[in-house]
């Protein structure tokens, strides 16, 4: 009789757990579909402000709408610090595709300065190693990368600061003004779109489907292929 009562008393438990499960996964998928919402904005700015930098140099709308892709991207490199599962091969496969991006990059943008891949393989590492914050900030005076001090330390705000998206935002919108200021250019102020909008995605209930992680790393380097050789040709 006891047994029997244990039993059932185990049943509701069980369809309990069955179904926190379910939400979650749930919920875990409307997550992700804001996230990839978020990396097509993301790649879409960039696109356009790199059009921006090779056709049309004069025209700063394209650079205006190129300033809200990186703040986006380096809030999605904090949450995909902490959410994915294996840390070390993360760490390696931005280190990687740095790397492979830098050709195209140097062809195309800039042949003095490494790539924002980099930026965020820097961040990341500063992120797994905090220890050695001061020597990255240090080095970040003497080689040139790409968004510099300003990337990495975004990148940092996000990271520990991920319970409190609110006050993270509000340091990053200070510290984007001080690199304004400090590179002398007025359009990065544009960036403050791109740290404003993931909060108002945030609060959105939709889905759309989901794209593979390696789509968004390849696309970095094969744009910039795609633009220098046009950029040869026509």
């Amino acid at each position: 009789m006891w047994k029997r009562l244990q039993l059932n008393q185990g049943i509701p438990n069980f369809n309990w757990f069955r179904m926190k499960k379910a939400l979650n996964v749930s919920e875990q998928i409307q997550r992700d579909g804001r996230v990839d919402l978020l990396k097509w904005i993301a790649l879409i700015t960039m696109i356009i402000d790199h059009i921006g930098i090779v056709f049309f140099p004069d025209e700063a709308i394209y650079r205006v709408i190129g300033r809200i892709a990186f703040p986006i991207f380096i809030i999605l490199l904090a949450e995909g610090a902490v959410r994915t599962r294996n840390k070390k091969a993360h760490l390696i496969r931005l280190w990687v595709f740095a790397c492979i991006s830098q050709i195209p990059y140097l062809l195309l943008i800039d042949p003095y300065v490494l790539n924002v891949i980099f930026t965020m393989a820097i961040a990341v590492t500063c992120i797994r190693l905090p220890y050695l914050i001061p020597v990255v900030f240090i080095g970040l005076m003497i080689i040139p990368v790409d968004y510099s001090w300003y990337g990495v330390g975004l990148a940092l705000i996000y990271y520990y600061l991920r319970k409190w998206p609110g006050i993270a935002c509000i340091l990053a919108v200070n510290l984007t003004f001080l690199y304004a200021i400090q590179i002398g250019s007025f359009i990065q102020f544009w960036a403050v779109i791109g740290l404003v909008l993931p909060l108002i995605i945030r609060k959105v209930s939709f889905r759309i489907p989901n794209t593979s992680k390696y789509f968004f790393y390849w696309f970095y380097p094969v744009h910039l292929a795609i633009l220098f050789i046009i950029s040869k040709v026509y």
